[in-house]
């Protein structure tokens, strides 16, 4: 699902953060965000999944009639530079959970979720507690807890700053796979290895 980014202006306050800002993303594609902190990756970020609204310009879907709002709810995947698992459920609920809560039944949403963790190798660790699990392992749960559902997008805001080297590359190969399989992968980051994976590289 391609996204169009038009004239793009964001403020905090009196400081500008993107002033003028045209990019079209592509589906099927990984790309990068890079630059200095506070230059608007995050920025960047919300704006594409609807959680910031732009002063000025525009932030269209031509392909999802709905809307930020409803990409927001039900097109959207995110991982966290802190993955945001609950230590104390299994990973199978870790990743089921936004898929149930978004009105699909348990069955339906575990189905999706186990597919999603063999997709990044966990297909085994589903009852496992994921406070029992490595850092590299949580940012796969929640890795899998983005693709669960099929979403067409995936946000990922600095996934690789906590990880060693093995991580980042087990993960940064993930990200090129779900681009490779048609998602639109957008990813914040500081790493120059990450950023030589995409097919895209903004830089703000």
């Amino acid at each position: 699902m391609p996204i169009e980014m038009r004239d793009v202006v964001f403020r905090y306050g009196d400081r500008v953060i993107l002033d003028g800002f045209d990019s079209t993303l592509r589906e099927g594609s990984l790309v990068g965000l890079v630059g200095p902190s506070g230059v608007g990756k995050s920025t960047l970020l919300g704006l594409i999944s609807g959680e910031l609204r732009a002063e000025h310009g525009s932030v269209c879907y031509p392909d999802l009639p709905g809307g930020p709002d409803h990409l927001l709810a039900a097109s959207i995947g995110w991982i966290m530079q802190t993955t945001n698992v609950f230590g104390n459920r299994t990973v199978l609920d870790n990743v089921l959970l936004p898929a149930w809560i978004g009105g699909s039944s348990r069955t339906e949403a575990a189905a999706s979720a186990r597919d999603a963790l063999a997709q990044v190798g966990l297909e085994s660790f589903e009852e496992r507690r994921c406070a029992s699990l490595s850092g590299g392992e949580r940012q796969r749960v929640a890795m899998a807890r983005a693709l669960a559902g099929d979403n067409p997008v995936v946000l990922a805001d600095e996934p690789t700053a906590s990880l060693d080297r093995a991580n980042r590359d087990q993960l940064a190969d993930l990200l090129v796979a779900a681009a490779a399989s048609g998602v639109l992968v957008v990813v914040a980051t500081h790493d120059p290895a990450v950023a030589a994976r995409c097919d895209d590289v903004i830089e703000l």
